[in-house]
């Protein structure tokens, strides 16, 4: 997981990445980030860093030296978005085929699959109980703000047999990214502009982002790496 090579004004101490009291990544990855923060209990893997901070119990693996040159962020691709909406209604289910679109909201526990290629949304919300699942490998660009309430999901239908890799979002806006209480993700997250933020919540993929917070308790497993 990698972030902004510089230090941020949003979180404590300046970090670029913050994991708060027994927020965890995967000890298998490295963390790229010029300062990272550690609370209490927090549990992560090697680390690549110019300052670390820790607090009492938090656990970490090999501490290098920030590198010269950080892996660079994926480039993201030329992205308009459309003019039309797309609404569920509550408990509704619909397929979207791939296409340029406007503002997408899906209210509570209705279920919107997209069949996959390539997609751009102006925004994107997700409320409680809304799943955005994909049956085939997808690429998905948000122009605009994005939100993931509380017990939402997002990623591969189960039947797809897909990994996370298969659904790669980039975030264009500056505005936070925030993964709220009990939301599921499994993609790979690209924001070069945003702090993402985790919250209690279960995070598979990857991240790569100006900053990343990851909140009491959040969990992030990698798998497949960024593009």
């Amino acid at each position: 997981m990698g972030v902004d090579d510089t230090t941020g004004p949003v979180l404590a101490g300046g970090a670029a990445a913050y994991l708060s009291t027994g927020a965890k990544i995967q000890s298998s990855e490295t963390l790229y980030a010029n300062t990272v923060y550690l609370s209490t209990g927090a549990s992560v893997g090697p680390i690549d860093t110019s300052h670390l901070l820790q607090s009492t119990g938090a656990t970490f693996g090999t501490v290098s030296p920030f590198p010269t040159t950080m892996p660079a962020m994926p480039a993201a691709p030329s992205a308009k978005a459309g003019t039309a909406a797309v609404t569920l209604t509550a408990g509704a289910s619909k397929s979207l085929a791939s296409g340029a679109y406007g503002a997408v909201t899906l209210n509570s526990s209705s279920t919107l699959t997209l069949t996959g290629g390539t997609y751009v949304f102006s925004s994107l919300t997700l409320s409680s109980g809304a799943t955005l699942a994909v049956s085939a490998p997808t690429v998905l660009s948000v122009t605009g703000a994005a939100s993931f309430t509380s017990s939402s999901s997002m990623g591969p239908t189960t039947a797809s047999g897909l990994t996370a890799k298969s659904l790669t979002v980039y975030f264009d806006a500056s505005s936070i990214i925030s993964i709220s209480t009990g939301t599921k993700i499994r993609a790979v997250f690209i924001a070069p502009n945003a702090l993402v933020s985790v919250f209690t919540s279960s995070f598979t993929g990857a991240i790569a982002a100006a900053q990343v917070l990851l909140n009491a308790e959040a969990t992030v497993t990698c798998q497949d790496g960024l593009p």
